[in-house]
C-alpha cells in the first residue's frame, strides 16, 4: 500500500490525555484534555471520543499563549 495518499490526506496533530473512567456498555466513559488548548471534555463512548479528537484536529493547530484571537473572515 501507498503511504503518501495517506500522508497527503493528513490533518493535523495534537496532544491529548484521555482518562477512561469506566467501561459500561462494551465502550469507555471519562474525559478527555487536549493539551495545547487546554480543554477538557467527557465522552460517552469511544466512537464519541474518536469524532471529538477528528473535530478538534479539524479546528487546526491552537494558536501560541498569548496570541490575539483571528477575527472571522468575511463571506464574499
Amino acid at each position: 500500500m501507498d503511504g503518501s495518499k495517506t500522508t497527503s490526506q493528513a490533518g493535523g496533530t495534537g496532544t491529548f490525555i484521555i482518562h477512561v473512567r469506566c467501561r459500561q456498555n462494551a465502550t469507555w466513559q471519562g474525559e478527555v484534555a487536549w493539551a495545547e488548548k487546554e480543554k477538557r471534555q467527557h465522552f460517552r463512548s469511544a466512537l464519541e471520543l474518536l469524532k471529538m479528537i477528528d473535530g478538534a484536529l479539524d479546528e487546526g493547530p491552537a494558536p501560541p499563549p498569548g496570541a490575539a484571537p483571528e477575527a472571522p473572515q468575511a463571506a464574499s
